[in-house]
């Protein structure tokens, strides 16, 4: 049992944590691979090693918790190894509590934060190359420090940029076919309201426009002509 707060916090992660106990899925002891080093691993280690201590065993609760630390790990800015989601499926039983939506969020809580290292951790457990598009962003999104949503490094679900003179919306990622979707909307209807009380009756409402497959070759085509498209506008500023 690791009594934390009665230890510095360099001590609990760096000495006391250094090979920590590490239970399979038949909740057997096992020794802490020594190939793990960074300290999102050795959280969710304290979390998985001690867990439920003090209350009644619940698996939905010890679930919901260790998906909280894997997101803390995120936002705290630890760092994370390329091979960490697996060791996670392997030995804290995370098929349970994260699944295929989870990962997705996981993905662009590590954009949003920017924590370089995790969506790098994200990248190669789903085997996913990257979709970069300059200017993508997610509105309405904060960190506690202000607006966390713009000038994005990667594509993530909800982001949304200009293609083809459009808005459009990331809604799903494909990464054994090597493309995502994209989505434009528009607004049909409008506000009614009753003439006796004043109350809404009907609201305008966002409908699905156009629906984009767009690849890496089309990104990087996309971008070639924007270049071309500014380097003939600065030659003809000149003439």
């Amino acid at each position: 049992m690791v009594i934390l707060r009665l230890l510095p916090i360099s001590w609990t992660l760096g000495s006391v944590l250094n090979n920590p106990p590490i239970l399979d899925h038949n909740m057997k002891e096992q020794t802490h691979s020594p190939a793990i080093q960074f300290l999102a691993i050795q959280l969710l280690a304290i979390l998985w090693n001690n867990r439920q201590q003090c209350t009644p065993h619940s698996w939905l609760k010890l679930n919901h918790a260790m998906r909280e630390g894997l997101f803390l790990a995120v936002r705290m800015g630890l760092r994370f190894d390329p091979t960490d989601l697996h060791y996670c499926f392997q030995n804290f039983r995370m098929g349970y509590w994260i699944g295929n939506e989870g990962l997705e969020s996981f993905y662009s809580e590590a954009v949003v934060y920017r924590n370089a290292s995790a969506y790098q951790c994200a990248e190669h457990h789903m085997v996913r190359k990257a979709f970069i598009v300059p200017g993508a962003q997610i509105r309405h999104i904060h960190t506690g420090d202000g607006p966390a949503g713009g000038g994005l490094t990667r594509l993530v679900i909800g982001a949304q940029f200009q293609w083809e003179g459009e808005t459009v919306s990331v809604t799903s990622f494909f990464d054994d076919l090597g493309y995502f979707t994209a989505c434009s909307y528009k607004t049909e209807g409008k506000r009614t309201s009753c003439k006796k009380c004043g109350n809404n009756l009907t609201w305008p409402k966002q409908v699905l426009h156009k629906r984009y497959k767009i690849t890496h070759a089309m990104i990087a085509a996309e971008r070639k002509a924007k270049r071309e498209k500014a380097k003939a506008a600065k030659a003809n500023a000149t003439d």
